[in-house]
């Protein structure tokens, strides 16, 4: 079956019962993976997929992996969420096993879920604000904008001995980089 796009998402129909998702959102890309009935056979349910980078893995816990330059920038995957038909959720769990991902989410709610049922991590860009290794930022400022709950930070960064430049980045009111 082949990929098709509407709007920000790109689907990936890989089975009758199984298809991939990316949706493209202000703070990343969704990636969902969406069954449509249980899986056979029991057990936690397992997702695998291949990572080939050259970024080093900084970062493997419950909240996520990273992968960043010594520079700060890189990528990550966020924590599973898995949500079933009638809205509920559980959290999951994300591993390194070699040079695979492992997504996961507990048999306990597989088994009882309502289908079809959507596994989702974010995949996101990482981005320091400030701390360009060995150089200092200075004059540092936020604004905040109440109707949007986003805040604007802006800083100016030395990155080399006489040049600066001013960066910014916008943050929503949970912290998430956009």
């Amino acid at each position: 079956m082949s990929p098709f796009a509407t709007g920000d998402s790109v689907r990936y129909p890989h089975t009758a019962n199984l298809t991939e998702v990316y949706d493209v959102r202000a703070d990343g890309i969704e990636q969902s993976f969406v069954l449509q009935e249980r899986p056979a056979g029991g057990g936690d349910l397992l997702v695998r997929g291949q990572i080939r980078t050259a970024l080093p893995l900084h970062h493997e816990g419950a909240d996520g992996v990273r992968w960043v330059l010594p520079s700060g920038g890189g990528v990550s995957f966020g924590a599973v969420t898995g949500i079933d038909a009638n809205g509920k959720t559980a959290t999951g769990s994300l591993r390194m096993c070699g040079s695979e991902l492992e997504l996961a989410l507990p048999a306990a709610f597989v088994d009882a879920a309502a289908y079809p049922l959507v596994l989702d991590p974010l995949i996101g860009a990482v981005i320091p604000i400030g701390d360009v290794a060995g150089q200092p930022d200075r004059v540092p400022s936020v604004a905040y904008d109440e109707g949007t709950n986003r805040f604007l930070v802006a800083w100016s960064v030395q990155y080399a001995a006489s040049s600066w430049e001013v960066r910014g980045q916008i943050v929503s009111g949970g912290g998430v980089l956009q």
